[in-house]
């Protein structure tokens, strides 16, 4: 078992640069240890002006949660359709 991580400035911080300074303004960490662990539990930092297109995992069927922990973020349904 791996020891707790915490999210907090040590660990947000350096990442904020770094999805400043690449070109798609976002980057991800990674808490879990390789594709094969289930689920995949990684964070996600997006600067002001990235986007993420709108997607869905059917196949193996997983979820998705955002948790805003600072800033905001904005849903668009007009891109958004049922398949």
């Amino acid at each position: 078992m791996s020891a707790i991580q915490f999210i907090d400035s040590d660990l947000f911080g350096p990442l904020k640069k770094k999805a400043l300074d690449s070109q798609r303004l976002r980057t991800n960490y990674n808490f879990h240890s390789g594709d094969e662990d289930n689920p995949h539990r990684f964070l996600n930092v997006m600067a002001r002006g990235t986007y993420v297109t709108p997607h869905r995992h059917l196949d193996p069927p997983k979820s998705e949660t955002f948790l805003i922990l600072e800033g905001k973020v904005v849903f668009s349904s007009s891109t958004m359709r049922a398949t």
